[in-house]
């Protein structure tokens, strides 16, 4: 008889049935056995599959089930997010099928019916997406593995990264680089695709290839010392040539390679780096590793005033430090007095006449009106006016002033020391034409002080000079008698021009009211280069800082003044516009060295940029965008340092020009020595640092020049500032013929 139970078909109808199951999602076949669902047919399911449908007479109708809930949709899940929903049942498609729907654009899985309702739709089958196509990475063999037989590139499917890029190949014992080549998805035929055997390692570069030597043997080229030479396997000596070797103190030795060692061993007392020039012998051949010291034949002259500078003869009745009066070989006498500054190896005709004969005295003199004298420094003859200067003073060559209101000697006074007039202090400037011709002068004031930059004249002249900085000669009698705060200020034009404007003191682009008037050296505005305050421009005061407006055939147009620089015009638009100034010049006018030597500039170089709204201020307050200046090297001192940066304020994209001002000056050696080398006589002047030398020590010195070290004997301390070697260490036996003299190609006494 049969019994009523709770199954699932996987269709609507059970004629239309494929299969009967005992659950919802349809994954477990109901038992094999006949079925049969409100009729009088049955079917019959083996194995998970209903045969067609027969006569069943002998069934006893079951009690009506339970009205089943309609089937009107299917749920399903996303297969990217997992979010449940359901769709409108659709008899062209299965459960546990993936479809798309008009949900959203990811796939969904059809999981099992359902009676809830929906207006969600089936759209479609999703399409497979086919898995990802490997690629492959090529490498490159490693010089550490070089050797190893390995070929020298190779494919592999491993992915690199940043840090990781270096393989193993075990079975080559070799190592490769990944060089960043773009991944191919198909490799090349001649290169191998390697998969196996190779690993990835957490480095990012190829180990250090493992170097090897050559050994020689050498021996010293005037002690003979028997020494080994490591080398570069691939370097190679001929037997005879010669190689220096310099110490970690800096001392240099000749050796003679004398042939390869032959063996395994690998001890060694020099080595030789490779990159050092090979000579032809220790003091033979074209090149020779210890070169013959050449002979001084004629000393270095400098005019004590000038500085000129020309070679003399050599003549041992004069020394370094000898002031001398010198002549062309013609006989003409060289105007001046010399200094020898150092003995020489260039050949010259011109030859020393004698001393140079003693200098008159200095006096002071009261001195008024007109007159010329002889100045003591260097005796070239000045001229002054001194009707505007009471009680004035020169310093004078005895018998060489004369002034039309009379001089009066009053004492005695040194060169270089300046006679200011009594109850006086003056300050004292170099200065410029402001044309631009002509040298630099040196200008005094007793009152107010100028700044770099501005414009003065002189003695109550009508000239304008530009200040180009502090620290002027003190032998300046030129004094300062107005001040302008600059060149065109101190030249007003000859002509202006009356504009109507708006005004306003800020920085709006496009002021409105606060009319009045202004001066221009231009009747257009828009080409005008100077506003003054008042007409004719006479006393050349600038107009007041701030925005001015002109209209004129109903065109606005508006310009920024900063007191010195008229900006572009501006089309009036009500909010300030974004500038940007650049340095594209520095201006280095850093007198008594070169850069490098002394001193370096440090900061804001050319190129650097600052932008901001117009008009931006260069440099800008505290924060200032600029910061160029000068660092000054151990052994140097700097003073007068000034650093400008011009325009100071801009209204539009412009060049900035860095002025840097100063003067550098070595500091004054402390421990200063005359020595004479060991051998062939040269004179040096040798700067001890910290260490006291005696009279008649023999030392080692090393030549600012870069030549060899050098034995000397002291002859005493020197008074000359400049000094051309450094003390290295002192000769503590034996003197000029102790070894150390005599080896490393050092002068020695009687030997060369």
């Amino acid at each position: 008889m049969a019994t009523a139970g709770l199954y699932y078909i996987d269709t609507f109808n059970f004629a239309d049935a494929t299969a009967v199951y005992t659950d919802a999602a349809l994954t477990v076949f109901a038992p094999d056995g006949f079925y049969q669902m409100g009729g009088v047919t049955a079917r019959e399911q083996v194995g998970g599959v209903l045969k067609p449908a027969e006569p069943c007479p002998s069934c006893v109708k079951p009690p009506p089930d339970p009205t089943p809930n309609f089937i009107i949709s299917y749920k399903a899940i996303d297969k990217v997010t997992s979010a449940v929903d359901y769709v409108l049942a659709n008899t062209n498609y299965n459960l546990n099928q993936e479809v798309t729907t008009d949900i959203s654009a990811n796939c969904w899985l059809l999981q099992e019916f359902s009676a809830q309702t929906t207006t969600n739709i089936i759209t479609g089958l999703c399409v497979p997406i086919p898995p990802d196509q490997p690629l492959y990475y090529e490498l490159r063999l490693c010089p550490a593995s070089s050797t190893t037989g390995a070929p020298d590139a190779i494919y592999t499917s491993l992915v690199p990264t940043l840090t990781q890029k270096r393989y193993l190949y075990t079975i080559k014992n070799a190592y490769y680089l990944y060089e960043n080549a773009q991944p191919v998805a198909t490799p090349q035929g001649n290169i191998p695709l390697i998969e196996t055997g190779l690993s990835l390692e957490a480095q990012a570069t190829c180990p250090a290839p493992v170097t090897l030597y050559s050994y020689w043997n050498a021996q010293n080229c005037q002690t003979l010392a028997t020494r080994v030479f490591r080398a570069p396997l691939q370097k190679f000596f001929v037997a005879g040539e010669s190689v220096k070797h310099t110490t970690s103190g800096g001392f240099v030795t000749c050796y003679e390679i004398t042939g390869a060692r032959i063996g395994s061993d690998t001890s060694y007392d020099l080595e030789y780096l490779g990159s050092d020039p090979v000579y032809t012998g220790c003091t033979t051949g074209a090149s020779p590793c210890i070169v013959a010291a050449p002979t001084n034949i004629s000393f270095l002259a400098r005019e004590n005033t000038t500085l000129a500078e020309y070679h003399v003869l050599f003549n041992s009745s004069f020394k370094v430090n000898d002031n001398v009066e010198i002549q062309t070989s013609g006989g003409v006498q060289i105007a001046g007095c010399y200094k020898l500054i150092s003995q020489s190896t260039t050949p010259t005709s011109n030859t020393i006449i004698n001393d140079c004969p003693d200098v008159a005295a200095c006096a002071v003199y009261n001195v008024s009106g007109v007159g010329t004298w002889q100045r003591c420094t260097d005796g070239a003859v000045q001229s002054q006016d001194f009707s505007l200067i009471p009680d004035a003073q020169v310093c004078a060559r005895l018998n060489t002033a004369s002034f039309s209101g009379g001089q009066t000697q009053s004492g005695t006074c040194f060169q270089d020391i300046p006679i200011d007039p009594p109850g006086t202090s003056f300050d004292y400037f170099n200065a410029q034409l402001c044309d631009g011709t002509g040298g630099t002068i040196s200008v005094k004031t007793d009152g107010v002080r100028p700044t770099v930059g501005q414009a003065v004249k002189i003695n109550n002249g009508s000239t304008c000079y530009k200040i180009t900085s502090t620290g002027g000669s003190s032998l300046a009698t030129d004094v300062i008698t107005n001040i302008s705060n600059d060149c065109d200020e101190c030249n007003p034009p000859a002509t202006c021009y009356f504009h109507s404007v708006e005004y306003n003191s800020s920085a709006n682009v496009c002021p409105t009211g606060g009319y009045g008037i202004t001066f221009a050296d231009n009747s257009d505005f828009s080409a005008a280069t100077k506003l003054f305050s008042n007409d004719g421009c006479v006393s050349s005061s600038p107009a007041s800082i701030g925005t001015y407006a002109v209209t004129k055939a109903g065109s606005k147009i508006s310009r920024y003044w900063n007191g010195t620089t008229l900006g572009s015009a501006q089309v009036c638009s009500g909010t300030p516009q974004q500038i940007t100034g650049t340095i594209t010049t520095i201006d280095n006018r850093i007198q008594g060295t070169a850069l490098g030597v002394g001193y370096n500039l440090t900061g804001s170089g050319l190129n650097s940029a600052t932008t901001g709204a117009s008009p931006l201020a260069i440099p800008s307050g505290g924060n200032a965008p600029f910061n160029t200046d000068v660092s000054v090297n151990s052994g140097f001192s700097i003073t007068g340092k000034s650093i400008t940066y011009s325009p100071t304020s801009i209204t539009q994209n412009s060049s900035i020009t860095v002025t840097i001002e100063g003067t550098i000056s070595a500091d004054t050696p402390s421990n200063i020595y005359s020595v004479k080398t060991c051998g062939n006589q040269q004179f040096y002047v040798v700067d001890s640092g910290s260490q006291t030398l005696s009279v008649g020590a023999v030392i080692r010195i090393q030549p600012d020049n870069g030549m060899p070290a050098k034995c000397a004997t002291v002859l005493s301390p020197s008074s000359y500032p400049t000094k051309n070697a450094d003390f290295i260490d002192f000769i503590t036996n034996n003197g000029c013929d102790n070894i150390v003299c005599i080896s490393a190609g050092f002068d020695a006494g009687g030997l060369f």
